[in-house]
């Protein structure tokens, strides 16, 4: 898979090595095997991943280490041409029929959706079920960067205990309560941030929100250890994990107001009457449940002290929604209503999914849309549960070099002529 802009040109690369067998790992490619110490590779740690350094032309008597000391292997192309082979699904679209290759990846990306229902149902034996699809929605905030995180946040703060702290507050701030809770035990609040921009309106009536609020929300015990969260702030400004825990503490904040006194059931029932809406849009309806526009001091901000220049986007938009809807709500759904003996509910939610417009590309995504050559008319009948099924293949048969069981090179040899 291409990798970031900092960073290793291929991450995640299955290898075939002479004497290793199969390797998991990053891939680096240069003109001269001289440029890995040019460009300081071997003194960046982002770099240890590397498993193959692919070059031109070697330089005599020069050998690239990693940073931590070890050794990488070295594929020189001048002297390997003609032993490099293609994929087979390489530009499969120019091979097979639009509708083959969009029913194997359907049947693929059906096959991740009830993967996805089954995890859920396994952490449903552990927590009650609201608690797990708060879990799985605060992952996705988190995008690919900060998603364990956000994970790891879920489960030092519960939702129980964020909803029990709601009913110590007034209706009018649970939204900021919530907002500041999260935030404080993410411990991403600067400290002396107060001090700094104290002459802001907006800041001083967030600031007073959280002080109401203070004496009856114990942070400490909400944050379960005393360990950091590790965030990585090296996203785009939208997606920052403060703007994102920002639109978490808003979207629970409904949640409160649908659950008193906490109970699990109605935010549910809410969802799954969604699901069943009579006119035949229940994935709009579910996407605007979640979405949450920039409100009170984040609307003119986007982040601590960091003023807007124009109008604010929203805290969980339309694109994130539809992530969130495809990737947690729906497997919920269908996990829930297996659960409790519901299995219309189980059926509805895999229907839904099936014709749900595509959602967010991502690196895999763009990756076999290049790999299988999807342009033209194949990629605009691609629906979300094609995207899901490239997520499947990619990770279950791409990285480990299971071309034989993939339904794409299944359906390539049902096109080729029998030799």
């Amino acid at each position: 898979m291409p990798g970031e802009a900092a960073g290793p040109d291929f991450r995640g690369a299955m290898l075939l090595l002479d004497g290793y067998g199969p390797l998991t790992g990053d891939v680096e490619l240069h003109v001269r095997s001289s440029d890995w110490g040019g460009h300081g590779h071997n003194k960046d740690p982002a770099y240890n991943g590397v498993k193959l350094h692919v070059v031109w032309e070697q330089a005599v008597g020069n050998t690239a280490l990693l940073q931590n000391g070890g050794p990488i292997t070295t594929l020189v192309l001048s002297k390997a041409q003609g032993l490099v082979t293609s994929p087979p699904c390489l530009d499969a679209a120019s091979t097979v029929k639009d509708i083959e290759l969009l029913e194997a990846l359907g049947r693929a990306g059906e096959s991740r959706f009830r993967l996805k229902g089954k995890n859920i149902l396994k952490s449903m034996e552990e927590y009650p079920p609201l608690e797990v699809l708060y879990q799985g929605i605060m992952e996705a905030l988190g995008y690919s960067a900060n998603s364990k995180i956000f994970e790891q946040l879920a489960l030092r703060l519960p939702l129980a205990t964020l909803l029990e702290y709601g009913t110590r507050v007034e209706t009018a701030y649970i939204a900021s309560a919530f907002q500041g809770i999260l935030l404080g035990t993410a411990g991403l609040i600067p400290e002396g941030l107060h001090e700094a921009i104290e002459h802001e309106r907006a800041w001083r009536e967030f600031l007073k929100e959280q002080e109401d609020v203070s004496c009856a929300v114990d942070t400490d015990r909400a944050a379960g250890d005393d360990k950091n969260l590790d965030w990585d702030l090296k996203v785009r400004p939208a997606n920052s994990p403060v703007r994102r825990l920002a639109g978490a503490g808003a979207l629970f904040a409904r949640w409160k107001a649908c659950s008193e006194p906490c109970r699990t059931r109605e935010t549910i029932e809410y969802l799954i009457t969604l699901l069943f809406d009579g006119s035949n849009k229940p994935i709009d309806k579910l996407e605007k449940s979640l979405e949450v526009k920039a409100a009170g001091y984040w609307s003119a901000h986007w982040d601590f002290g960091r003023p807007l220049q124009g109008a604010a986007p929203a805290l969980i938009g339309r694109g994130r929604a539809r992530v969130i809807v495809v990737n947690i709500i729906l497997p919920f759904l269908w996990a829930f209503g297996t659960a409790k003996g519901r299995p219309e509910l189980a059926r509805m939610a895999l229907d839904a999914f099936a014709d749900c417009p595509k959602s967010e590309d991502d690196r895999i995504i763009r990756h076999m849309e290049g790999k299988l050559g999807v342009k033209g008319r194949a990629s605009k009948g691609l629906r979300a549960v094609h995207q899901a099924g490239m997520h499947q293949i990619y990770r279950h048969m791409c990285m480990y070099g299971k071309c034989e069981g993939c339904p794409i090179y299944m359906a390539l040899e049902n096109r080729l002529p029998s030799p």
